[in-house]
């Protein structure tokens, strides 16, 4: 019986995430990608490197014939919601990456492109640990979703335009 349905959502189009056209690139497709402006944000660039390795690509600081330059990463936080003794119950925590592509050796690119993720985390003004934690796990996440979109972005391009990534 399962695996019936399982044959029948395949024979329909239907892939589990991770599963569909992004993950039918071959590694020998994606190329070396030099990543540039990131020294600055050193957790995002761990996350960063090691989500774009898991899906092909081979980050270094080497120029490259692809090249990612990372404009900005901005992290903005606001209250949700409060308490009724007036204290920030929630926040949200929104980051935002700017970066643009570079092919060969058109530096000129003006293209920006703009990337959005964001969390929500419970405050806990009692408790300034649990607090400082809960908010450290939110703008991992942030990183880990940005990272995500990012690969799935450059995956997509890489595959659909193989020329543009190979040397």
């Amino acid at each position: 019986m399962v695996s019936a349905l399982v044959a029948m959502l395949a024979g329909c189009g239907f892939h589990l995430r991770g599963q569909g056209e992004d993950a039918s690139a071959t590694t020998a497709q994606l190329p070396a990608l030099q990543i540039l402006g990131l020294s600055e944000h050193p957790k995002f660039a761990r996350v960063l490197e090691s989500t774009l390795a898991g899906r092909g690509f081979k980050p270094t600081d080497e120029p490259a014939p692809v090249r990612l330059q990372i404009e900005a990463l901005t992290l903005h936080e606001e209250p949700l919601s409060f308490n009724p003794r007036l204290e920030v119950a929630e926040y949200r925590v929104v980051q935002r990456l700017r970066y643009r592509l570079i092919q060969g050796g058109n530096d000129r690119q003006r293209t920006f492109n703009e990337l959005t993720a964001e969390e929500a985390y419970q405050a806990e003004p009692q408790r300034p640990a649990a607090d400082r934690e809960q908010r450290r796990q939110a703008i991992q996440q942030l990183h880990q979703d940005l990272a995500t979109q990012l690969a799935t972005q450059l995956t997509r391009f890489c595959t659909r335009q193989v020329n543009r990534c190979t040397p």
